[in-house]
């Protein structure tokens, strides 16, 4: 591996690290989970308040309300580190980029069937029980 590429990975680690943290701190902020909470409602009441997505619906909202927030967190600190370099008379120096973190796959009912193996069945209603 060239040292380059090393560099680069070491780059991706450190930005990947620093996503995690962000994110770990807003979720702690009750202001950031409020917002996350009307958006999986929103989200629940755009598709007619059917039941039963509520995770798809929260992590959904997680990811859209996060992205956001952590662009601006990493812009804002990639800013602070520019400026900070070029007060100090060291030229211009750029920060490495800021990737947008990749969204968490939503699980669904679908992948949990798959996963045990078990073959999915719809209960019968009382009209399809009873012998006529």
């Amino acid at each position: 591996m060239t040292e380059k590429r090393w560099n680069e990975q070491q780059r991706g680690g450190e930005l990947s690290g620093r996503i995690e943290k962000i994110r770990s701190k807003l979720l702690g902020d009750e202001s950031v989970r409020m917002q996350i909470s009307r958006r999986a409602y929103e989200l629940y009441l755009s598709r007619g308040g059917e039941h039963g997505h509520q995770l798809e619906d929260w992590v959904q909202a997680e990811n859209e309300i996060l992205t956001s927030l952590v662009e601006r967190e990493l812009k804002g600190s990639s800013e602070a580190l520019i400026s900070r370099s070029q007060e100090g008379g060291g030229g211009a120096t750029t920060a490495p980029a800021a990737e947008t973190p990749a969204p968490r796959k939503v699980p669904t009912r679908d992948d949990s069937t798959k996963a045990s193996g078990a073959k999915r069945t719809r209960r019968k209603s009382p009209e399809e029980e009873s012998p006529n």
